[in-house]
């Protein structure tokens, strides 16, 4: 039976019977039938597998011979032979010893035939294909810079140690490396909107490569300020000047973050205010930024409660809790009206935290108040489905759920309740396998 007559009977026509001729010639050059198994199997293969070649069960079999049979059974009914006086004369060729005009299939055409068969898998593949090309080449030219940049280091290195002539030859060099920069800047300043993309995402690839490292802290300090001058420069003539925008809040975020490790609280105050300042005027200038930047932590009011959070940080470690409370409320804030238009995990999660450490200012511990906070964390926390997401962030979702079943555990105000709130601390633990506390945990118990 043929495939056209598998799927619709009522549209078949005499190449079917070409089908099926062939078959019968499968079987007569192997002694085997084309598919084999169950009723349910052999249909399936009819539709969607091609049989084996004749020359694969008997190498003795002529190839033009094996071409004919194959263009008689294909499975595309305008690729066999379109009546049956094609197929005699064909057959008749072969037996007089002249050329046939049945061909194999080649491995592009297999490769055509299937993409047809299949276009979703076969669009998918082509663009993992082009994805990986990509990254390789993007690694290849990443690692080759490195390659460079190291090489001329090393090559600075040994001039200073030789002799200090080599010193005057590569300031000289350096006055020629300047100059060229400048020439590639004043180039590269017309390339800035194709560049820009990748740039930032060179600059903060860097920056999650020192954060594990000790003793970075003024180095990763001079990156960030270079690229927050940098993205401030090239931001009125960047196309998509909302890219920078995003890019810059990030960057203060997280030079606060290294200038508060240096105890520099002042400073690291400022930029997490005008961090959050920069997001809050973004989101107010494009909402819809929740949508196409809602990946990452890259949202705008995301970046805007985790500038007031770490502000609420430095003011309880300053002894501060009024202060620190009323950025903790305006975190939550934030977070809520992010809550309310999108479907954020990431968004629900900060929410969560924001609450947990608003319950746990010294004001509140142990109160009403605390246990209110500590229930509206849990009812954020019960929604998120954990499932599907990375690993780190299914650890984080169940310490902090832990956490807050715990509080409201030893907060409750009968042993019942008590009860079922620690058999859900219990069951979120050990979910999450929390041997050690995840990471990116920003509640206070932890950072003192």
């Amino acid at each position: 039976m043929s495939p056209e007559q598998i799927l619709n009977p009522t549209t078949v026509d005499p190449r079917a019977d070409i089908y099926s001729a062939g078959v019968v010639l499968y079987e007569l050059l192997t002694a085997e039938r084309p598919f084999r198994g169950s009723v349910r199997a052999v249909l399936h293969d009819v539709l969607h597998s091609d049989p084996q070649p004749v020359r694969r069960l008997d190498d003795r079999i002529p190839r033009d011979l094996e071409n004919i049979c194959q263009k008689a059974i294909a499975r595309e009914a305008v690729r066999r032979y379109q009546s049956a006086e094609e197929f005699r004369d064909d057959l008749n060729r072969f037996l007089n010893g002249e050329p046939v005009v049945a061909r194999s299939v080649t491995s592009v055409q297999r490769l055509t035939l299937w993409a047809r068969r299949n276009p979703i898998v076969a669009a998918l593949a082509a663009i993992i294909c082009v994805v990986l090309l990509g990254a390789i080449c993007g690694w290849a030219s990443f690692t080759l810079a490195l390659a460079d940049t190291n090489d001329q280091l090393n090559d600075t290195v040994e001039s200073l140690r030789i002799t200090n002539d080599n010193l005057t030859t590569a300031r000289q060099r350096a006055v020629l490396g300047e100059k060229r920069a400048r020439q590639h800047a004043t180039v590269a300043q017309e390339q800035i909107n194709v560049a820009f993309d990748m740039v930032s995402a060179l600059v903060f690839e860097v920056q999650n490569e020192l954060d594990d490292m000790p003793g970075t802290e003024k180095l990763r300090e001079r990156l960030l300020t270079r690229a927050i001058d940098g993205l401030q420069r090239v931001r009125s003539s960047a196309a998509d000047s909302v890219s920078a925008d995003v890019g810059m809040i990030m960057a203060r975020n997280r030079l606060g973050d290294a200038l508060r490790q240096r105890t520099s609280r002042d400073a690291a105050g400022l930029q997490y205010e005008q961090a959050f300042a920069d997001a809050t005027r973004l989101y107010e200038q494009s909402p819809e930024l929740e949508v196409t930047f809602d990946s990452k932590s890259v949202e705008p009011r995301l970046n805007a409660a985790l500038g007031t959070q770490r502000l609420a940080d430095l003011n309880r470690r300053a002894g501060d809790f009024k202060t620190a409370e009323q950025h903790l409320r305006k975190t939550v804030s934030v977070l809520t009206s992010a809550v309310q238009t999108t479907d954020s995990k990431d968004v629900r999660l900060s929410l969560a935290h924001a609450l947990v450490e608003l319950a746990e200012l010294p004001p509140h511990t142990d109160s009403v108040a605390s246990e209110t906070y500590f229930q509206e964390a849990h009812d954020c926390l019960a929604v998120i489905d954990a499932d599907g997401m990375e690993t780190e962030f299914q650890r984080r979702h169940h310490f902090v759920l832990g956490l807050v079943c715990l509080k409201l555990a030893e907060l409750a105000d009968t042993p019942s309740k008590s009860e079922r709130f620690a058999r859900e601390a219990i069951a979120a633990m050990t979910d999450g396998d929390l041997q050690t506390p995840p990471t990116m945990i920003p509640t206070w118990h932890l950072n003192d």
